[in-house]
């Protein structure tokens, strides 16, 4: 609203003002935010542009952002190596049963973090600096942490509730990883996935213990670590993905479901921003989730 007040001033104080607006990602949650920045430049009204997000209201932003500007769309990272790792969770299949009864997909993946710790030790290294990007901070941050402490690796939290650095001179967690010594920081995908530089000239590896709803947060994620800055040749990110075989022979994994998902590409943000029409198979989010539980 301030930034849009400035704008309006401006331009009756001089006519011949411009505005440039810069983003790389215009889109992550809704397309509401894709709108008021193409309303924020041009300074005028979407009235075309609604918020239920159907795909006329997608394809039309799509066309103001055409209209009103330029899209670098880099493809393919070509220095990133996705490494997924193996992670049998076949043992729990009682417990998940249960929570799936109740509809509560984000306790099940809490319930996935404890045989997810297993394959931590083939993801770091110690002297190598790591970030681990987790979705949820409840049952998942305090047993990464503990763990951490129980291999004597040297770590730091980078979250909305937690970002105070361990050692004075720093000013967050943040810097704390990048100037610093620490080994490895642990950090939501909402704070560090988007908007964070600095990390590329320190850091090339990345787990992500558990994936995020969409392919932009995903890829976002990825970008922090490869991108312009960076001085090393390759990019690691494992993916610690849980599998269960069920009794009548088949195998089962809601990582893998989430990880197809991502890999599919098509999703709100997708339409918006590079005119990809969603596939309504492909569209997976929290409240979709609880169903997907209960249908299973």
């Amino acid at each position: 609203s301030l930034i849009n007040q400035f704008i309006r001033i401006s331009i009756n104080l001089n006519p011949e003002t411009r505005v440039l607006g810069l983003s790389a990602t215009p889109v992550i949650n809704n397309i509401y935010e894709g709108r008021s920045l193409v309303e924020l430049v041009t300074q005028e009204i979407l009235s075309d542009v609604k918020a239920n997000e159907d795909l006329n209201s997608c394809m039309n932003l799509y066309q103001h952002f055409i209209i009103n500007g330029i899209r670098m769309n880099p493809g393919n990272l070509s220095r990133t190596e996705i490494i997924p790792k193996n992670v049998d969770a076949s043992s729990l299949l009682p417990e998940i049963i249960a929570y799936t009864r109740k509809g509560l997909y984000h306790d099940v993946e809490r319930l996935l973090v404890k045989p997810k710790l297993n394959v931590l030790e083939d993801c770091i290294n110690k002297g190598e600096k790591t970030i681990i990007f987790i979705t949820h901070i409840k049952g998942t941050l305090i047993p990464i942490t503990n763990w951490l402490v129980k291999n004597n690796f040297s770590y730091c939290v980078y979250t909305g509730d937690d970002k105070d650095a361990t050692e004075d001179g720093f000013k967050d967690s943040l810097d704390e990883f990048i100037r610093g010594d620490t080994e490895v920081l642990v950090a939501s995908v909402q704070c560090a996935g988007t908007g964070v530089d600095g990390l590329q000239s320190v850091c090339n590896k990345a787990v992500f213990f558990q994936l995020p709803w969409t392919s932009t947060e995903f890829e976002q994620s990825i970008g922090r670590l490869d991108r312009d800055g960076t001085e090393f040749e390759s990019i690691s990110v494992y993916l610690p993905l849980t599998n269960i075989n069920l009794p009548n022979g088949e195998n089962w994994s809601w990582c893998q479901n989430k990880m197809e998902r991502i890999r599919s590409k098509k999703d709100i943000a997708k339409a918006a921003v590079d005119g990809e029409i969603p596939d309504a198979d492909s569209m997976f989010t929290p409240s979709e989730a609880s169903k997907y539980w209960l249908e299973w």
